[in-house]
């Protein structure tokens, strides 16, 4: 009781100190193949609405490779193509590439995991005079769920975007379920803030999630 009373004060005073605003929708369909138990191969289409749900903001692909090293360590990589619709009607293009070393451990029916990401992001390709030059980001994650049973696992996770060689620059609070349709079957309901830091106006965003993941 101690950490959720820990975790729903941060995310309170998170919202407090919010200066502009805005909500969300994040949706998501995911496609998994399993090679075998350690090995699997996961393809994502996404699109987000932002200004109170009313505009494509983000449409991204993502294929992701991933590989169980051992019982509590696992490794993904992935390459993301994405577009970013700007409010003056232009497109920036952006190609994504990625790392995540991740640990799982248990204990009773808590779940806890550890993500570290490294990711390598170029913007506007082709079309502005640095687009050669990536912004690096290491972004670390925590998060705890817990197993009902009955096919629903309850979670949260605080996630830290690190700009490298530059400063902290953004943060994310999550709290959603995950529910077992069936053994191939899987979805994912969440509630999100998404906060910029080290802004003289940062904005918070506040975001209603849904994933549907289908695996054979």
């Amino acid at each position: 009781m101690r950490l959720y009373t820990f975790l729903g004060t941060f995310f309170i005073f998170s919202c407090l100190i919010a200066q502009e605003k805005d909500f969300g929708l994040w949706t998501q369909v995911s496609l998994e193949k399993k090679f075998t138990p350690r090995f699997s191969i996961q393809i994502r289409e996404a699109l987000r609405l932002d200004e109170n749900a009313t505009r494509i903001a983000v449409h991204y692909s993502q294929a992701i490779v991933s590989y169980k090293l051992t019982k509590n360590f696992a490794l993904n990589v992935a390459y993301r193509n994405s577009q970013r619709f700007r409010f003056d009607e232009t497109v920036s293009y952006r190609s994504r590439f990625q790392a995540d070393l991740i640990y799982k451990t248990k204990f009773k029916k808590l779940e806890f995991e550890i993500q570290e990401r490294i990711q390598t992001q170029f913007t506007d390709i082709n079309r502005s005079s640095d687009w050669r030059t990536p912004k690096n980001t290491l972004r670390s994650r925590f998060t705890v769920s817990y197993d009902f049973g009955k096919r629903i696992t309850p979670f949260f996770y605080y996630e830290l975007f690190y700009h490298i060689n530059n400063n902290f620059d953004n943060q994310r609070f999550r709290l959603g379920l995950d529910y077992e349709i069936n053994k191939k079957q899987g979805m994912t309901l969440f509630y999100m803030l998404d906060q910029e830091l080290n802004s003289n106006n940062p904005l918070s965003t506040y975001a209603l999630g849904l994933s549907y993941k289908f695996s054979f």
